[in-house]
Parts: structure tokens; sequence; C-alpha cells
């Protein structure tokens, strides 16, 4: 009997640990971010910066599941950006942000390290691919049928480095990318691992290099993911559970 159980209890924690997406609550991300240039010179990398992330707890952290990505779904308006700002939705890299918030009191200047879709001002109409401000793909038009600078859209994120952007509209469109690239934090001795492969943070953040310091430049945001805990957790959860029950069952024979 008590074999039985422990075989119970294995294969409670397998389906758990697999099934971990449909046990998390989603996330959502709401509002609107805003802000003005810290000088008068365009593109020059010293602007201005506003986020919106969930809270830093496990409850909220992105793992990757073997064969299944992180899907991140949304809206989002930067029809009142102008050239120099834009808008990005995705993930950023746990340690770097858990690092910047907790020992620096800062946002990293910008979050880099991290998996992103960045959307560009109305005017501009197009979207990329990034894992930081350096390394991107080429340009993804906004899908036929839409209203410039507005964007219905689809980012998948996976464990293997790769990502996809889908586009909605009268046809959708879409383009893929490879991360995986640190850039002015490499070979610092807090990292292990890949870029997000210890986790990541559901995040939308704005970068504002206009030029213009007497107005102000936003962008609107809706967006929804949900958190895959991590795999190990799980497990434990799994034969925590899976022995409670072999134990409930145990008491009932005797």
């Amino acid at each position: 009997m008590k074999m039985k159980v422990m075989m119970c209890a294995f294969f409670f924690a397998l389906v758990m640990s697999t099934a971990n997406v449909a046990l998390a609550i989603p996330i959502v991300l709401d509002g609107t971010l805003s802000g003005t240039d810290s000088n008068s010179i365009r593109d020059d990398g010293d602007g201005n910066h506003d986020y919106d992330m969930a809270a830093r707890i496990p409850a909220n952290t992105f793992y990757f599941p073997v064969g299944s990505p992180v899907t991140i779904t949304g809206t989002v308006d930067v029809r009142a950006l102008a050239g120099g700002s834009y808008l990005q939705i995705g993930l950023v890299d746990r340690e770097q942000a858990d690092l910047s918030l907790d020992t620096y009191n800062w946002g990293g200047y910008m979050f880099n390290n991290s998996a992103f879709a960045t959307f560009y001002a109305g005017t501009r109409n197009y979207a990329r691919l990034a894992d930081n401000n350096d390394l991107y793909s080429g340009q993804l038009f906004n899908a036929p049928g839409t209203t410039p600078g507005m964007f219905d859209f689809t980012l998948d994120i996976s464990g293997d480095g790769n990502m996809g952007l889908t586009l909605h509209g009268a046809s959708d469109v879409s383009t893929t990318y490879t991360f995986g690239h640190r850039n002015w934090w490499d070979g610092w001795s807090g990292w292990s691992g890949g870029e997000l492969q210890n986790g990541g943070y559901l995040i939308a953040q704005l970068w504002i290099d206009t030029g213009v310091t007497a107005s102000s430049v936003s962008a609107d945001y809706h967006v929804t993911a949900t958190p895959v805990p991590e795999p190990m957790s799980m497990v434990i959860l799994g034969c925590l559970s899976a022995g409670m029950l072999g134990a409930r069952k145990l008491r009932r024979q005797k």
C-alpha cells in the first residue's frame, strides 16, 4: 500500500508540475506612462524613464517550462508619443530588476537584459522585438486596417531564446527574434545562467529622449500574461499535496 501511495504522489507531482500554468493567476498591467526629457538634446541616451511592474514576488515570476512559451497579449496606444520615445512591453530579467531596485533604488536607467516588444510613435507606426536598446529586430509595420499608433498584439517568449510578435488587424503580420544577449552588466558576478533563465517579471516601460523638456509624452497600455511558477517548486507542491492525500487514505484504512 505504501508503494501505491508513493507512486500516486509521484504521478500527482508530475501532473501538477506540467499543469502549473493553469494554477497561476493572470497579471494585468493597465494604465498610462508619461514623462518629459531631462535635457534638450534628442536621442543622446540621457533621457527619462517611467515603468509599471507587478509586485516582485514568486507568484508573479515567469519561468519557462520545456516547450511552453510565455504569452503576453494586449493593446497599446502610442499616438501621444514623439520621436525619441517608445513604449516597451515584455519580460525583464528577474536578477537585474531585483538588483536595480533593491540595491541601487532605481530601474537601471532602463531595464535591459530582457525580452521586449517595442512600439514607436504613432506617425512611425511600427514595432520591433529587442532584448536591450542596442539589439533588436527589423521593423514590423502595424497590421492592415488598424489605426496608426494603436497596436493589438500577441508576444510569445520561449525559454530557448526565441520570441515572436504578432500584430492583429484585418490580416495579421508577425516577426521573430532571438534574445539572450547581455549588455552593460556583462561579467557581474551576481548573474547566474543566461538572460531570463532564472525568471522574469512582466513590465511596461516608457523611454523618453525627445529633446523637449517643456511638454510630456505618454502611452497607454493594457496587457495580460499568466506567470509560470518555477518548475521545481511545483514538483515539491505536488509531492506535498499527494503525500497529504495518501496520509488521509491510510488513516481511513486504519
